[in-house]
């Protein structure tokens, strides 16, 4: 069992509510598991990505990318969808360095 074992079912939760476009509900959802735990990287992944794509506050989206980059250990996804964050942005020189660099 690993420390973040509820956190994880409440994901499958949020994944469930962003496919019916709950997305301000997953969003709360979300908000609830980094109070308990606000080192878990998927959550942190899971708030950019609605930030960035639902949302379009990209503020909100970097900060979340970035804190679930921090977190990230064996978590590809924040890299990929990160990515994504800086081309849609049109930030292609900072995103062949953040390629280059990770």
């Amino acid at each position: 069992m690993n420390e973040f074992d509820d956190a994880e079912d409440l994901i499958f939760k949020v994944d469930a509510l962003i496919s019916q476009e709950k997305i301000v509900e997953a969003k709360n959802l979300l908000c609830y598991v980094l109070s308990n735990f606000p080192d878990y990287c998927k959550s942190h992944n899971h708030l950019g990505w609605i930030y960035h794509q639902k949302m379009t506050n990209y503020t909100k989206a970097k900060t979340h990318f970035k804190l679930a980059l921090k977190y990230a250990k064996d978590y590809f996804s924040p890299y990929m969808n990160y990515s994504y964050f800086l081309i849609d942005l049109g930030k292609y020189d900072e995103m062949i360095t953040f390629g280059e660099q990770y």
